[in-house]
């Protein structure tokens, strides 16, 4: 939670894409093996880390990356 609510956090969006594979891909698990209270939790865990990336991963729809724009600039 605390990195969903800092303005200045910025997770890497490989990290937050692959921690919330791993967690859909354990929650389909849990659900299936009848363990809906652990499955609740690691739900409520892909919820946070899909908030994560997001919001706070350097990863944005249609926007470039910053070496892009850095690029882009240096060429004006």
């Amino acid at each position: 939670m605390p990195t969903i609510r800092d303005p200045a956090a910025n997770v890497p969006f490989r990290t937050s894409a692959m921690t919330a594979s791993i967690l859909v891909v354990q929650t389909a698990m849990f659900l299936s093996l009848g363990l809906l209270t652990t499955a609740a939790g690691t739900a409520v865990g892909t919820a946070c880390w899909g908030l994560i990336l997001f919001v706070r991963s350097d990863w944005r729809f249609g926007a470039g990356s910053a070496r892009d724009e850095a690029a882009d600039a240096g060429r004006a």
